[in-house]
């Protein structure tokens, strides 16, 4: 799926995590890939995944 999977892996897993009012923000450790990477990630990363 490339870019685009990884990507929308991501926001799923960001945007699940961040369902708790005390979680805004998460830190996703890996080795940097080709389609994605290390970093820390909140919802505003992946607004773009919601349909308005």
């Amino acid at each position: 799926m490339g870019t685009t999977g990884a990507y929308c892996f991501l926001g799923e897993t960001i945007f699940t995590l961040t369902e708790l009012d005390s979680i805004n923000k998460v830190s996703i450790e890996m080795e940097v890939g080709s389609h994605a990477g290390p970093g820390v990630y909140t919802k505003d990363d992946f607004y773009d995944l919601i349909k308005e």
